[in-house]
């Protein structure tokens, strides 16, 4: 949606094109702290442990076609030798985009678990001793294959050129530019270049698929410290030099809630030009999406409108809901993810059989449940990671699934099928 600026921002975005007005999505413990001042501006993770935070452009870019220069602060907070490990910028074409979560330990500043990613490292523990930190903070690269596995690119470099330590409570000016042509990545810490990485990262990190997410991860565990980043910013270019003007985002709401008729969808936009329709889409995972609805917009507005749309299809279980908003044009962006919870509705406790399974079998369960729901089925060892996991639409009554385990190592595993709020957990036994 394009909304109506004023001659003197028409004049600026002419010569900058800054997302400015980009939508985000703050996912985990991550909270928006933008002021009129400091616009979108977020904190990660609070000076606490055990936070993990992520903050996503709703709006993918293009790393075939398009160049960027992308400029933030970050503030690392002010616990140097107790402080936690740092945060991540991550460029990712993860299946769930903006929804992706963090995960994983601290050292892998909340990236692990999202695939394919290329990261760049904000390392604020690089090394400790049992006296403390014994290296300067650092910049490194990685990235995450298919598999999750973080794999270092590059050798990590002191990321100040002044001060070995930047988690000194002040903001850092960092600038990262991407030359889709030279196909190179660099990376500026307060004004000093100080990593230049060459690769063909569409093909050989996100398997040919130039689209990508951008955004910000952290996580702590037994150490803790305050990261926040202030100011984000991107500017795009094509193949030709030739400023690409975004999409302005105009959606001001979108919420949805439980009704009898059905879980309800609203939004509104504060301004609209020239906008076409609404795709309203649904996903039970927040990796495969079905439109289930087109709505005609306003197309031109300077006032607040207000749509709604139910959905009387919805299963119970998790699911999450967004909207793709197009213009006259083609031009479309994505609003953030919202999800909602139904309630429970596993009628009957969970078997299995047999029990034990051999390897060379499949492992049957069946449950019931009292109406079409969304069901999680997992295959968890004894210490709770997680082997094997599907999501499955279950029908009213009875319902019967199978999980092959033939890649699955003799032992003792629990089985959880999950809907809603509610879980059912059997043990079973691998030979």
């Amino acid at each position: 949606m394009k909304k109506i600026f004023t001659t003197a921002l028409i004049l600026l975005f002419a010569l900058t094109a800054r997302v400015s007005k980009a939508q985000f999505t703050a996912n985990g413990d991550a909270i928006e702290i933008s002021t009129t001042k400091r616009p979108h501006s977020f904190q990660l993770t609070a000076d606490l442990t055990t936070q993990q935070g992520a903050v996503w452009s709703n709006t993918p870019i293009d790393l075939r076609n398009n160049s960027f220069t992308l400029t933030f602060s970050a503030n690392f907070g002010s616990k140097d030798a107790t402080g936690a490990e740092g945060m991540a910028l991550v460029f990712q074409n993860d299946a769930r985009g903006a929804a992706a979560t963090v995960g994983g330990p601290s050292q892998y500043f909340g990236f692990q678990g999202i695939a394919s990613s290329l990261n760049i490292e904000f390392d604020t523990n690089v090394s400790r001793g049992n006296s403390g930190k014994n290296a300067p903070d650092a910049i490194g690269l990685s990235k995450n294959t298919a598999t999750a596995t973080a794999t270092k690119l590059q050798n990590a470099v002191q990321a100040s050129t002044v001060n070995a330590n930047i988690e000194n409570g002040a903001d850092h000016k960092v600038e990262v530019s991407w030359d889709a042509l030279a196909q190179t990545l660099y990376v500026y810490f307060n004004g000093s270049l100080r990593q230049t990485y060459t690769n063909d990262v569409v093909n050989n990190i996100f398997g040919g698929n130039g689209s990508v997410y951008w955004g910000f991860t952290s996580s702590t565990e037994s150490l803790s410290n305050q990261h926040r980043v202030y100011d984000l910013n991107i500017s795009l270019t094509d193949l030709n030099n030739k400023v690409i003007t975004p999409l302005p985002v105009s959606l001001v709401k979108f919420a949805a809630a439980k009704t009898d008729k059905g879980n309800k969808l609203t939004w509104a936009t504060a301004s609209e030009k020239n906008s076409a329709y609404f795709l309203v889409e649904r996903s039970a995972d927040a990796k495969n999406w079905n439109a289930l609805t087109k709505i005609a917009s306003q197309g031109n507005s300077s006032n607040i409108v207000n749509y709604e749309f139910t959905d009387a299809s919805s299963a119970a279980g998790l699911l999450y809901y967004r909207l793709k908003m197009v213009d006259l044009d083609g031009t479309s962006e994505f609003s953030k993810v919202i999800t909602i919870q139904s309630e429970n509705q596993l009628a009957a406790s969970v078997s299995v059989f047999p029990n034990p399974v051999q390897q060379a079998e499949n492992l049957h369960l069946t449950f019931e449940t009292k109406a079409k729901a969304n069901v999680t089925i997992q295959l968890l060892d004894m210490m709770g990671t997680v082997v094997k996991s599907e999501n499955q639409t279950a029908e009213t009554g009875r319902n019967t699934y199978s999980l092959n385990m033939a890649s699955v190592k003799p032992g003792m595993y629990l089985v959880q099928v999950a809907s809603g709020s509610t879980k059912e957990t059997k043990r079973v036994v691998v030979r």
